[in-house]
């Protein structure tokens, strides 16, 4: 981005977020290394040191540049863009299926207590105003349907006499780098005021029940189908149909990988496993389209709300994984839907 562009693309988010008064840019921090070498009280290697800047440097470029306002000026920038497209999703005419969408959803929870972003990827890229930073749209996505369902729960602790607390968000990516964590948790913006709480590898899998609703639109197929599988009582992944990421694709990747693996061209135990769970998940949710959002559907291709049907709250799905090392025990299908057969079809008292 060049001087005059950065300048002139500050200036038009400025106005936007009324910050015009108050930009400051500044050059970025000195890192000195006479300062961790009178901390540790020993000398650090020059060598260590030209190769520890020059990884930092790779890794971390924004943050040897210009601030703006105490904050690398792209990530600055970022964070004013995505408040930007917030007010865009609240009051733009284009936006209106989607805040109808979520409205109409919104209305109809209760029990909401957590909701966690699950493989949101990297920022990178650029911000100007005539182009649109895929990142940038889905966290904001995100933060609004977290708005939404942050005043309802609002209001139904209201009516039931409870103290409120705000919803919790929480975020799991190993893949985060400095930067995205630096744009999560260290800028503050208002119109998304609580923290970012950013999990480790796999905390998630324990958190994830049917008080929770989960956003997770870069999952691949076969993950999103073991999200389900935990029983959020909504979440917004790949739709089952999708010929990118749906559960078909998963089911020829698994069925591929299989049999190159044991060389047995025979359906494996457990593809037939997967299979399963599919039909399991498919019964436990209603599947709705992402309502279309302007001039980025690409952003959301094929992705789905998945909405756990009210009379099956709190029922467990019936297939659980196979620890590693141990051989894999396919139930019959007789077996494996029994526990629907009595719980679900009948709907007999659990």
């Amino acid at each position: 981005m060049s001087l005059v562009t950065s300048r002139r693309v500050t200036q038009h988010l400025a106005n936007m977020s009324g910050y015009s008064d108050q930009l400051r840019a500044t050059p970025g921090p000195n890192v000195i290394k006479g300062v961790l070498e009178e901390y540790l009280g020993e000398d650090v290697d020059n060598e260590n040191w030209r190769d520890a800047i020059q990884t930092a440097t790779i890794l971390m470029p924004e943050f040897f540049g210009t601030h703006l306002n105490g904050h690398p000026e792209l990530l600055f920038l970022a964070s004013e863009k995505i408040q930007t497209v917030l007010r865009e999703i609240y009051t733009e005419r284009d936006w209106e299926p989607l805040r109808d969408q979520v409205n109409n959803l919104v209305d109809k929870m209760q029990g909401i207590d957590t909701m966690i972003c699950l493989n949101l990827g990297n920022f990178f890229g650029i911000i100007n105003e005539h182009v649109q930073n895929a990142w940038v749209i889905q966290y904001a996505v995100f933060v609004f349907m977290w708005q939404k369902v942050n005043e309802r729960r609002e209001a139904e602790c209201s009516e039931k006499g409870w103290k409120f607390e705000p919803i919790k968000k929480y975020f799991q990516d190993p893949s985060f780098d400095m930067r995205t964590k630096y744009l999560l948790q260290e800028i503050h913006r208002e119109s998304d005021q609580w923290p970012n709480i950013i999990l480790g590898h796999h905390e998630a899998d324990r958190m994830i029940k049917d008080n929770t609703f989960v956003y997770a639109v870069h999952l691949p197929a076969r993950a999103s189908v073991d999200v389900l599988r935990l029983g959020p009582r909504i979440a917004v992944t790949n739709s089952s149909w999708s010929k990118l990421d749906g559960w078909e694709r998963g089911m020829a990747e698994t069925f591929i990988e299989q049999t190159l693996l044991t060389q047995n061209p025979e359906v494996s135990a457990q593809l037939r496993l997967l299979v399963g769970v599919h039909q399991d998940v498919k019964r436990l949710y209603d599947e709705e389209p992402v309502a279309p959002i302007p001039e980025e559907d690409h952003r959301f291709f094929a992705t789905s709300i998945y909405v756990r049907r009210e009379e099956l709250e709190g029922i467990k799905l019936p297939v659980t994984p196979t620890p590693p090392g141990e051989p894999v025990r396919v139930p019959t299908p007789s077996s494996r839907t029994k526990l629907w057969t009595e719980r679900l079809l009948r709907k007999a008292p659990r």
